[in-house]
């Protein structure tokens, strides 16, 4: 009976001309964006063709200077090592590209990071160039094929705050550079599904799949002549209805989500390549402490804490659904109820109880590589604590929408 009751709200959600608009909109959006970051992904040509702009600038000031000299050969070394850089990103040689790249990092950074100098927020800090390094060893240890670009530019954390150049605490020029390649794109499928997760698995995404299931319960009518009440009079629980729509929502919920990564996967693999799993996610730690997880595990983990994003607010709307009867007012209430949320939960950030608000779990992918915790400098929001806030206020939620539910009936009797 319960699965032929799925069965049946699944089916019915389905065929309805709101859900297909709404699946047909979201198709575009995946369409659409994968042509901007296609757009904005740097080439290896691209960067093999700066390079020997830069190898050919340097082959006419050598020219120019005089043999023998020391000036020469300190040069005449920096051309080599910058040639043999341009070799091995013609012949895909990643490991010698990136340790060109270790190269450049400060002689001192281990002794830096063994004396404990995380003290400065200047760009970049001992944490950044640390996990910089680290990010490098792990791409060589995996054979994997960077994204590029590789300057000292294109890798931020979150210690990161001030941007000092040329004597200037806190330059805006250097700011945006940093800004602009630190943002790096990459059409590559497996890195295409996680730019998705990052833009979707938010606030907006949230808005978005209350849209699509706004109507599930209020659909058949919950006022006196609503076609629920037929339903009733069947050999039916009077409380399995809402269960049965309760539980095909998340079941079309959880299909929505695993086909939004099989989509960006798929784009990805057609129109460039399919990536690599194992591309290194930094997670931050305590006392600036940090491990790497691949982007396997940092996508899978991200769809998880957002589907029980999902099932906190699915659980505000069905109740909200038993309160008002009517879509756009059950819809309306539960938006403006997240909406202020969000808000007071940030007003409360500082508090000892903040890690228990759900409200701060709704940036899915900062929570899931730590990011959150570490701006704050509060470790208590980790990704443990959040799918078990979620669960446990969503429980409370569908507790007290059964309650509902159960008087209303008893006082319509």
């Amino acid at each position: 009976m319960w699965f032929r009751l799925v069965q049946f709200e699944v089916s019915k959600i389905f065929k309805t001309k709101y859900f297909r608009m709404f699946s047909f909109i979201l198709l575009l959006f995946l369409i659409a964006y994968y042509i901007f970051v296609y757009i904005n992904t740097t080439r290896l040509d691209e960067v093999v063709s700066n390079l020997e702009g830069t190898l050919t600038s340097m082959e006419k000031q050598l020219a120019e200077t005089e043999e023998g000299t020391t000036e020469y050969e300190i040069f005449n070394n920096v051309y080599e090592k910058h040639r043999h850089e341009v070799e091995a990103y013609k012949k895909h040689d990643w490991p010698a590209v990136m340790n060109y790249q270790i190269e450049l990092l400060p002689p001192d950074l281990d002794s830096n990071i063994v004396s404990r100098q995380y003290y400065t927020s200047s760009f970049p800090t001992l944490f950044t160039m640390e996990t910089r390094r680290a990010q490098y060893n792990w791409l060589i240890e995996k054979e994997i094929e960077p994204v590029f670009w590789l300057w000292d530019v294109s890798w931020k954390t979150a210690y990161d705050l001030y941007y000092p150049m040329a004597g200037v605490g806190d330059d805006e020029f250097l700011r945006q550079i940093v800004g602009k390649y630190s943002n790096q794109y990459s059409s590559t499928g497996i890195y295409y599904a996680k730019h998705v997760a990052g833009l979707l698995f938010s606030l907006g995404g949230v808005v978005f799949f209350l849209l699509l299931f706004g109507d599930v319960v209020t659909k058949e009518g919950l006022a006196k002549n609503g076609s629920i009440h037929l339903l009733r009079t069947q050999p039916i629980n009077r409380h399995g209805i809402l269960v049965g729509k309760f539980i095909a929502i998340l079941l079309v919920s959880f299909v929505f989500l695993v086909g939004i990564g099989a989509i960006s996967v798929v784009l990805g693999a057609i129109f460039d390549r399919l990536g690599d799993w194992d591309y290194p996610v930094l997670v931050y730690g305590e006392d600036y402490a940090f491990e790497f997880i691949n982007m396997g595990t940092f996508i899978l983990k991200s769809a998880l804490l957002f589907f029980m994003v999902l099932l906190f607010c699915y659980s505000l709307l069905f109740l909200y659904s038993i309160l008002a009867k009517r879509m756009i007012l059950a819809l309306g209430l539960t938006i403006l109820t997240i909406l202020l949320g969000v808000q007071l939960a940030e007003q409360s950030i500082l508090s000892s109880f903040a890690h228990y608000i759900p409200f701060h779990y709704f940036s899915t992918t900062d929570i899931v590589t730590m990011e959150f915790a570490a701006t704050l400098k509060n470790f208590n929001f980790t990704y443990t604590t959040g799918m078990m806030v979620l669960a446990i206020c969503s429980g409370v939620l569908l507790v007290a929408t059964y309650m509902l539910s159960l008087f209303q009936y008893k006082s319509q009797r």
